[in-house]
């Protein structure tokens, strides 16, 4: 007689990808770990949908033995493990001296529509309470990649920003920063 199958746990989550439609997930666990990922079918807009990207692919990318589990800093041409409070010391200290050097303008918030949930509100916060930043518009996001000679896309300002896109200093070609 064969033992019974551990029980399947069924947790309601939605999808973190930045897409428009933040789907509604279903995450289906068993002894601990997430075995299955599938569509809510009973979501009034998702309807059981669920892209290739999550539904398909996720948990291999969840369980991968080369996923990043902490936070690495570049040291010449290696990477070296640094605690959360290194790293996040250090991205607080990259943004003051940019505010300091260039004004809170030479950041950019970069996102597009999808999540709309509280994760990207707190963005929105912060960076308001920063001083403003350069922000995305869609349809006219700007190029950090941008060739030297293509029209400049205009990027919008949020917060106490003065109404301009964050350029570098002395750059008459007009690349983002």
């Amino acid at each position: 007689m064969a033992l019974p199958a551990e029980p399947v746990e069924r947790i309601f989550t939605t999808c973190t990808l930045d897409c428009p439609d933040t789907c509604s997930i279903v995450v289906e666990r068993v002894g601990g770990g997430a075995v299955r990922l599938r569509g809510n079918p009973d979501h009034p807009l998702t309807a059981g949908f669920l892209c290739q990207k999550v539904g398909k692919y996720y948990l291999d990318r969840v369980y991968s033995p080369e996923r990043v589990l902490h936070p690495l800093i570049r040291e010449g041409e290696g990477w070296r493990r640094a605690s959360w409070d290194e790293a996040l010391d250090l991205v607080a200290a990259r943004i003051r001296e940019a505010c300091e050097r260039y004004g809170p303008l030479s950041i950019l918030d970069y996102h597009r529509a999808g999540s709309h949930a509280l994760l990207k509100a707190m963005t929105t916060r912060f960076f308001n309470i920063l001083g403003g930043v350069t922000t995305t518009v869609l349809g006219t996001q700007p190029s950090l990649l941008q060739h030297p000679h293509a029209p400049v896309h205009q990027a919008g300002t949020r917060g106490r920003g003065e109404g301009r896109a964050a350029r570098a200093p002395g750059d008459a070609d007009g690349e983002l920063l």
